[in-house]
């Protein structure tokens, strides 16, 4: 019996902030060999957790628990974005490699928030017709 052929396995890989996400992790794994240092296992662990809740979100089948893991996914990269200044600030991190890797963050902190706009949208009311602020 193959139960693997009627499991539902969304592809995550083909999603654009997925890839992003992973894009961010590459390059925080570059500075982290330049600079081992603590703030930078934290902040590989949480930049790590950002693909990671994607792909899980995305393999959920209800919104709410899709939006639940987006949003986590969101509150790691908004640590990210933290992390950076911080060791920036401390000169742990130089300025140049902080700014490259901030805006990898926003634009996946932008991604991962029109996720989740359009998730509630569908959630809200069931057909899309969300309130704009």
């Amino acid at each position: 019996m193959q139960m693997n052929d009627k499991l539902y396995l969304p592809d995550y890989h083909n999603l654009i902030v997925y890839q992003k996400a992973m894009n961010l992790v590459d390059s925080i794994k570059v500075l982290r060999e330049k600079q081992p240092l603590i703030e930078q296992q934290r902040l590989w662990k949480l930049a790590t957790s950002i693909p990671i809740r994607i792909a899980y979100g995305n393999s959920q089948l209800y919104e709410n628990q899709k939006n639940y893991s987006m949003k986590m996914a969101l509150n790691s990269a908004r640590q990210v974005n933290e992390l950076l200044r911080l060791a920036t600030n401390e000169g742990v991190i130089d300025r140049k490699d902080s700014q490259q890797l901030t805006e990898k963050v926003v634009e996946v902190c932008k991604m991962i928030s029109g996720m989740i706009k359009k998730g509630q949208a569908i959630t809200s009311d069931g057909g899309g017709n969300d309130n704009d602020d």
